[in-house]
């Protein structure tokens, strides 16, 4: 008896791992076991929308299968809270092989030790190696327990930009502003906050033009304001410090332009409004530009705004979206070949459509900028966008991060109170920051 009670319970807790990833395999047979014809099977859980995982699909059964007809891919498309869901997952030991991770949430997976260092297929001199990665890679991905960009490669970049390059339409400007955006130097929080109140516009009550409206989320914009204070949103034992002076002219710079715009009433992308010429400026990454189709915009491209001109500007990328390994997987080499296999087919395909300059650096060198005789853009805006770019990636730095807070909670906390402050209703600026420095703690705390 008690042996079939241990058969039951192994087919059971295969059947639930099954449902869990819904064994989605694609290109012949295979499912959660692999079926008849033994193949290895790869779990891939990410995060993508419909059109992209078709497009993926088809990418695999069309190259990938003909170089390794024995691997058989099964796609997991996240649904809720990715991070969260993944981790639980790693404790119940039902864990997908191979994951998409972001460097704002990578400190749980590196402190419970579940991620597997990539350094023996990055250094064995076959196919892609650490060399053919952008440095940005290391100092996002590359960890020793201790800090970052030092100790074993944990993860390879799909592809990367710098996300929050202000970005203007000219033709909304006078001389003037255009000569202060253009000086060669970035605007200041002062100077960013007059320029937002000259450029809206009002009628009747309604906008016919907003000064400037995020392109990201709230959370990672006010990181970027507050990296370009000079300061940190969180002291080195990991406290929130939104009270800190300089933190705390940072959101109030962020949040004030942000209300002049009542940000929180708008109903359609900041995207949208900037290509049909009701917005003035945003900040955002390559791939928004690419995305919306507004290369051929009179576009003006510079530096995010700093408090003040003694500090020097940097460019944050909060994606650097990676392709991470489970520790526990039983087909490491397998997926690491999808890995790979994923760098090289979409380093070619994503530099030619330009979202973003793909993890392997030669391939958005050339063909993004022409590099090595290649003349695949003509188009001098395009090429122009792209090179802006490209030299913003030297002072791109990795969205702060905190080991007890992943950026996921920081803007969750932050969407907690903001749409509150933003509406008015006698709630201040004061207590905005007040309570999400004690969401924040609380969060610190309990994570600890």
């Amino acid at each position: 008896m008690k042996r079939w009670r241990k058969i039951f319970l192994i087919l059971l807790t295969a059947v639930f791992a099954c449902s869990m990833f819904g064994c989605v395999g694609i290109g012949g047979g295979g499912g959660f076991f692999g079926g008849g014809n033994k193949k290895q099977v790869v779990r891939y859980w990410l995060f993508c929308n419909t059109t992209e995982l078709n497009k993926l699909k088809d990418a695999v059964n069309n190259d990938f299968y003909k170089q390794y007809d024995n691997i058989e891919i099964s796609f997991e498309v996240a649904t809720g809270d990715y991070y969260t869901k993944l981790l639980t997952w790693m404790s119940s030991g039902i864990e997908p092989d191979i994951f998409n991770m972001e460097p704002g949430e990578i400190y749980p997976f590196l402190n419970y030790d579940k991620l597997q260092p990539l350094d023996e297929w990055l250094n064995d001199g076959e196919g892609l190696e650490a060399d053919d990665l952008w440095a940005i890679n290391d100092l996002a991905y590359r960890y020793d327990g201790t800090e970052f960009n030092k100790g074993s490669m944990y993860a390879v970049i799909k592809d990367w930009t710098p996300d929050s390059m202000l970005v203007y339409n000219r033709k909304l400007m006078n001389a003037e502003q255009l000569a202060m955006l253009e000086r060669g130097t970035p605007l200041t929080f002062e100077e960013f906050e007059t320029l937002n109140s000259q450029l809206i516009k009002k009628s009747d009550g309604k906008y016919t033009q907003y000064g400037y409206l995020p392109g990201l989320g709230s959370g990672k914009e006010l990181c970027q304001f507050i990296d370009n204070a000079g300061t940190c949103w969180f002291t080195s034992d990991g406290t929130p410090q939104f009270t800190d002076p300089t933190v705390a002219k940072a959101v109030e710079t962020y949040y004030n332009v942000l209300k002049a715009n009542e940000a929180h009433k708008l109903s359609t992308s900041s995207y949208v409004l900037f290509k049909s010429g009701n917005l003035a400026m945003t900040l955002t990454g390559r791939y928004a530009i690419a995305g919306y189709q507004l290369e051929d915009m009179d576009l003006g491209i510079t530096y995010p705004p700093v408090l003040s001109q003694d500090i020097t500007p940097s460019v944050y990328t909060t994606g650097c979206v990676a392709l991470a390994m489970a520790k526990r997987s039983k087909v490491k080499d397998a997926a690491w070949k999808f890995i790979e296999w994923y760098t090289e087919y979409y380093g070619v395909l994503g530099a030619k459509e330009g979202y973003n300059f793909p993890g392997k650096q030669a391939y958005g060198e050339e063909y993004m900028l022409n590099m090595n005789g290649s003349t695949y853009v003509t188009d001098p805006k395009v090429l122009a966008i792209n090179q802006i770019f490209y030299d913003a990636m030297g002072n791109t730095s990795i969205i702060e991060r905190n080991k007890y807070c992943s950026q996921a909670e920081f803007e969750t906390a932050l969407l907690s109170y903001d749409s509150s402050y933003l509406g008015g209703n006698n709630y201040s600026l004061n207590k905005f920051t007040s309570d999400v420095q004690q969401l924040l703690a609380r969060t610190v705390k309990n994570n600890k």
